[in-house]
């Protein structure tokens, strides 16, 4: 499908949590390129979701799975930084989960959940 040369794209891995943090995420096998669509995306996610005060990370991860692929364990090349709004990369080896685990470290998680049915 093709809207005025514009493609649609997908995201591989969304996690909301407490509606206080988003971790939003695409995978690529091998070397692949994340084509710029999909890297706008992430970013204008991120950072609208960041404008409301919460918190919100952007990950582009790479692995070398040809069958089913552990999220977790997929390198992590990019991630946006909302506070700098710009793409980083990282300056250890991360894979998914550790990057994860570092972000929520950094910023917990504050569930904003009120009863039942629903966010407030």
């Amino acid at each position: 499908m093709n809207f005025q040369g514009m493609m649609p794209t997908d995201i591989d891995m969304v996690i909301e949590i407490g509606n206080s943090t988003l971790i939003v995420g695409e995978l690529k096998y091998g070397n692949a390129e994340v084509p710029i669509g999909q890297r706008l995306v992430i970013e204008r996610i991120c950072t609208n979701w960041a404008k409301e005060g919460r918190h919100a990370l952007g990950i582009i991860a790479h692995h070398q799975e040809k069958g089913d692929v552990l999220v977790k364990d997929a390198k992590v090349t990019m991630y946006w930084d909302t506070e700098r709004s710009k793409w980083v990369k990282p300056e250890r080896d991360y894979t998914v989960k550790s990057i994860i685990d570092a972000y929520i470290l950094k910023f917990p998680a504050k569930s904003t959940f009120k009863g039942k049915g629903g966010a407030k």
